[in-house]
């Protein structure tokens, strides 16, 4: 089983001692006092509290291994650390969080990021590989550019292309 994060443990994986666990048990998470919860848009939004969270964090981390409720949970703080500077007994959610996440992509149970497709998707779409920049045609320079961006483009391209001859014809200098 993996510890959670003690305040002051330098070796997370080789568990707590008792003074180490008698010290976590003291701290937020037996409390319900949600001074976390009313500042942090993530602790809110999964409508809990923090010893529900550490509860689901620990289980999904050492007996369900993945279970993607849970993995949103783990992944969806931002690690800032405000949970921890408002907290009366100084529990650190992103602590918690930051253990679990390397613990589960190093032992292959959760990608590197929950959000790899949509940055490998991102870095494709701002490569050369993606884009198309030309004169218009029969021009070998052009006064101004249209950039219809790639939500107009894909949801309706005859109004791209309609704009596009629109502008050709209205504006002198060639539109890019």
């Amino acid at each position: 089983m993996t510890a959670l994060p003690a305040v002051g443990m330098a070796d997370p994986s080789t568990g707590y001692t008792e003074d180490e666990a008698q010290h976590e048990a003291g701290r937020c998470l037996q409390c319900q006092c949600l001074e976390c919860v009313k500042v942090c848009a993530y602790l809110g939004h999964f409508g809990g509290y923090p010893k529900r969270y550490a509860r689901e964090i620990y289980n999904n981390e050492s007996i369900v291994m993945g279970e993607r409720k849970a993995n949103r949970l783990i992944n969806a703080c931002s690690l800032c650390g405000l949970c921890e500077t408002v907290c009366p007994n100084d529990f650190a959610m992103q602590d918690l969080c930051l253990m679990v996440r390397q613990s589960m992509v190093q032992r292959g149970k959760m990608p590197p990021s929950a959000h790899d497709f949509a940055l490998q998707d991102m870095a494709f779409s701002q490569s050369d590989a993606f884009s198309l920049a030309r004169h218009a045609p029969g021009m070998d320079g052009s006064r101004y550019l249209f950039f219809p961006g790639c939500q107009l483009s894909a949801s309706a391209p005859g109004h791209v292309r309609r704009v596009y001859a629109h502008l050709r014809t209205e504006l002198s200098g060639g539109v890019a």
